[in-house]
């Protein structure tokens, strides 16, 4: 299974235990975490050059395709993680 498939399976089950207007936010065993869908929802920065990163592989986000050429240079030291 994947964070997809487990998303709308605890979706349902927030559903069928008469919970609306909330959506599901994660999960950890059995225990099914969710929030308000107004506190869910945020405005999200995106950063275009990722989006012509995944033009390049054929994705379309409706707008005309840019070129994309990165700039690369080894990493030394710590790994930097975004995660």
């Amino acid at each position: 299974a994947n964070f997809g498939m487990a998303a709308g399976a605890n979706a349902v089950n927030l559903l069928l235990k008469g919970l609306s207007g909330i959506t599901f936010s994660g999960y950890s065993g059995k225990t099914v975490y969710y929030m308000d869908i107004h506190d869910a929802i945020e405005h999200r920065h995106v950063d275009l050059d990722e989006v012509t990163l995944f033009e390049q592989l054929g994705f379309c986000f409706g707008r005309v395709r840019s070129s994309y050429e990165p700039d690369c240079e080894i990493q030394r030291g710590r790994i930097k993680r975004i995660y």
